[in-house]
Formats: structure tokens, sequence, C-alpha cells
């Protein structure tokens, strides 16, 4: 049997390849500090819960139940998505859901109060408005805020 040099090279390169791997995957990590790991985590969060929040969503519910629907916004928090946890170290995780969860329940409280504050300085401003007319005070000015309840 006759082994010509073809299998000869071939052998020398599979040989080649199988005892170099554990070089080449030990020269591709790197040390990982925890502070950079920390960081990137935070900064990937807080990107996230600004774009998965529904701004809108909470400002109607702000907006229909009041109160109500600003303690929702504090307390009610979507799960983070699995996808983007999968594969990282624990450090990662940890930091990515705290930051998501603070920044999530941040914005969706900003959405909720928002409207309130809105509606407080319209209402507020029209009773300004109805109180200099004389409405409020007894002097019955029927196009106000109160109708013909100025008639009083």
């Amino acid at each position: 049997m006759k082994i010509d040099s073809t299998f000869r090279i071939f052998a020398f390169l599979m040989a080649v390849l199988i005892f170099s791997i554990p070089f080449v995957s030990y020269a591709q990590q790197k040390p990982i500090n925890k502070a950079d790991i920390e960081a990137g985590a935070n900064a990937q969060a807080i990107a996230d819960a600004e774009n998965d929040v529904n701004k809108t969503g909470w400002f109607m519910d702000g907006c229909f139940l009041n109160i109500i629907g600003v303690v929702m916004a504090r307390t009610i928090k979507a799960p983070v998505p699995a996808e983007r946890l999968v594969g990282k170290p624990p450090t990662y995780i940890f930091a990515y859901t705290s930051a998501y969860y603070q920044k999530q329940t941040e914005n969706q409280t900003t959405a909720a109060v928002g409207i309130g504050i809105v509606v407080c300085l319209v209402i507020g401003c029209l009773i300004i408005n109805d109180i200099d007319d004389g409405c409020i005070v007894g002097s019955g000015g029927g196009g106000s805020l109160f109708g013909g309840w100025c008639a009083f």
C-alpha cells in the first residue's frame, strides 16, 4: 500500500489544525473588567427601555385613570425580553435588569403624570379666567367654563 504526498499534506494540515485550536481560543480571551460590563449593560438597558415603553398608552392611562394610572405606571413592570440576556454573564444580567426596570418605571411615570400637569394647568387657567369675569364671584357670566351655573 502506497501513501501519496497529497495524503501526507492533508494529514499534516489536520494535525496542525487540531493542535492549534487551544492556542487560538486562549489568545481570544481577554481580561473581563466588571465596570466595563456594567457600563455597557446600563447603556444598553437605558436605550432598550426608551424604545420599549409605550408612552402613548401610559399617557392615556394617566389621562383617563388619573391617580390610579400614575400608581399603575409606578408599579407595573413589563419583563425584560429573555433574548437580550441569553449568553450573558451574571454581572451583565444584574446590571441590565436593574437599569432597565429603573428607566422603564421613570418613563412610564413621566408619561402618565404628563397629562395630569397639562389638565391641571388648563383647568386652573379656565377657573382664573372665570374669576376675572366675575362668574364664580356671582355676577352671572353665562359663557364661562361652568356654563349656566354661574347665574347664582
